[in-house]
């Protein structure tokens, strides 16, 4: 099993686009990355690994939703940041347009960037987990292992 780095997977999150049939699949076996892109039957690109459907070494790499982030990634991040205005902003979460309410909420507060930092975080923290069940080595905690482990 060769191993493949956090930015190749997030690369392959951020790729996935429903609407337009994009998606990133990364096999266990070679770390291996192949992005469908959905045009692929009507020009001349790469063509799909013939054994993609078949062998279960190729996984499909999860979408930024896939992750199932979502609402749990704000109730967390008011939590910690805005404990004060917590009530108000779950209220609004609640409602229809509510992510962008609270979005700009925190943008009035001067917390945007600072949310944005703590989605990249958990988004990276739930792509290790994600990588860690399907069986994926990592390279990027190869580097940071302890030596004698």
């Amino acid at each position: 099993m060769l191993a493949i780095t956090l930015a190749q997977l997030e690369f392959g999150m951020r790729f996935y686009n429903d609407e337009l049939d994009m998606c990133a699949y990364v096999n266990k076996d070679s770390g291996t990355l192949y992005f469908h892109d959905g045009q692929q039957s009507t020009d001349k690109r790469e063509t799909s690994p013939e054994d993609l459907y078949d062998n279960p070494a190729w996984i499909a790499i999860p979408s930024q939703q896939g992750l199932d982030l979502g609402k749990a990634l704000f109730i967390e991040f008011i939590v910690e940041y805005c404990p004060e205005k917590s009530d108000l902003l779950f209220q609004r979460l609640r409602k229809h347009g509510g992510y962008r309410a609270v979005k700009d909420d925190f943008e009035r507060q001067g917390l945007l960037e600072q949310f944005y930092q703590f989605e990249d975080n958990m988004t990276q923290q739930a792509l290790r987990h994600w990588a860690e069940d399907e069986g994926l080595l990592l390279e990027d905690l190869l580097k940071f292992k302890p030596e004698g482990i």
